[in-house]
C-alpha cells in the first residue's frame, strides 16, 4: 500500500510539471531564423509574432514603402457612403495616420503610383468585397494579402483592402481597423482572447478597441525586427512546485520572454527563501502550489 501511494504521488508531480508551461519561452533570436509558419508569443503575453524573417537582418530602421489608390468604379462606391465621409482624401488621410501609429518599429512610407520601383511592396485600397472574386469573406471590414516572405525579411508583395459595404461608421474602430491591418503587414497575428480586447491586434469586433498599439505590441514588433536580441534575464516568476520543491523561471525584463535552454525547454531554478520564507527572486512563499497561484489571480 505504501509502495502505491508513493507511486501515486511520485506520478502527479511528473503529470504536474509536464503540463503547467503555461508561459511563452523562446530562444535567443540571434542566428535564429524562423520560417512563416511558426508562431511566436502566445495571448497570455498579448502579441503573437506569425512572421518572424527579419530576424536574419542586423537591427536597421525599416521602411516599407506602399501605393494608395482605387478604381474609379470604386471610388464612387465610396463618395456614395459616409464612410470616411465619402472622401477619398480623408480616406488617404486616414491611412497615413493609421501607419503612422507603429512608427516605433517601422516607417510606413506613401508613395505616387507614378513612382513605383521594385522596392514598393505594398498597396492600400477600398473595394466593395463583392466585387472582388478573390476575397471569400465578404463581411470582414478589411483584409490583408501577402506574398512569401523575401530573403531580407520583407513580404514580396501586401495588399490592404477596406470593405467600403461593411466598414465601420465611427471614426474610433475605422482607425482601428487600419492600425490593425498594418500590423499584420508587420508580420503580427491576430488575438482572440477577452484579456487583449484593448489590443489592436485583437481579432474580434468590440467597442472599445484600443488604437495605439501597445508596448507589448511594439515589442513584438522589434523582435521581428531583430532589434531585441540580447536579454536580460533579472525577471523570476514562479513555475511549479516538483516533488515538493517550488521552482521559479527567468524571464526578460524587456520582452518578458522565458529563458529556455537548447532544447527550447524552461530553465528551472529551486526558490531561495529568506528568513520569512519568501523566495528572494520570485516573492512566493515557501510551500506555495500552482493552484493557490492561479486562484488568486
Amino acid at each position: 500500500m505504501k509502495k502505491k501511494y508513493i507511486f501515486i504521488v511520485m506520478l502527479s508531480a511528473i503529470l504536474l510539471y509536464n503540463f503547467t508551461t503555461s508561459v511563452f519561452a523562446h530562444p535567443s533570436f540571434n542566428g535564429v531564423s524562423y520560417d512563416s509558419s511558426t508562431t511566436i508569443g502566445n495571448e497570455n503575453l498579448g502579441w503573437i509574432v506569425k512572421l518572424n524573417k527579419h530576424s536574419e537582418l542586423p537591427p536597421s530602421t525599416l521602411t516599407l514603402r506602399y501605393t494608395f489608390g482605387m478604381e474609379p468604379a470604386q471610388i464612387a462606391k465610396l463618395e456614395a457612403t459616409n464612410i470616411f465621409n465619402g472622401s477619398i482624401e480623408l480616406f488617404e488621410e486616414m491611412v497615413e495616420i493609421s501607419a503612422d501609429k507603429w512608427s516605433e518599429v517601422v516607417s510606413f512610407q506613401k508613395v505616387s503610383s507614378n513612382t513605383r520601383t521594385l522596392d514598393i511592396v505594398g498597396h492600400v485600397t477600398a473595394s466593395d468585397f463583392d466585387d472582388v472574386s478573390y476575397i471569400t469573406n465578404k463581411t470582414a471590414s478589411a483584409v490583408t494579402y501577402s506574398g512569401s516572405p523575401l530573403l531580407n525579411g520583407h513580404y514580396s508583395s501586401w495588399e490592404i483592402i477596406v470593405n467600403i459595404k461593411n466598414f465601420s461608421e465611427q471614426n474610433r474602430p475605422r482607425m482601428y481597423t487600419l492600425v490593425h491591418e498594418f500590423g499584420h503587414v508587420i508580420g503580427l497575428a491576430d488575438l482572440y482572447e477577452s484579456q487583449n480586447e484593448d489590443k489592436v491586434m485583437y481579432g474580434y469586433s468590440f467597442s472599445n478597441h484600443e488604437y495605439n498599439p501597445t508596448s507589448e505590441e511594439i515589442m513584438a514588433g522589434k523582435l521581428i525586427l531583430g532589434f531585441h536580441t540580447t536579454h536580460n534575464w533579472s525577471d523570476y516568476k514562479y513555475y511549479d512546485t516538483y516533488l515538493g520543491n517550488n521552482r521559479h523561471s527567468r524571464h526578460c525584463t524587456d520582452c518578458t520572454g522565458m529563458a529556455v535552454n537548447s532544447n527550447n525547454e524552461p530553465i528551472l531554478e529551486l526558490c531561495q527563501y529568506n528568513q520569512a520564507d519568501i523566495c528572494v527572486r520570485c516573492g512566493i512563499r515557501k510551500g506555495t502550489s500552482i493552484n493557490s497561484v492561479e486562484e488568486s489571480e
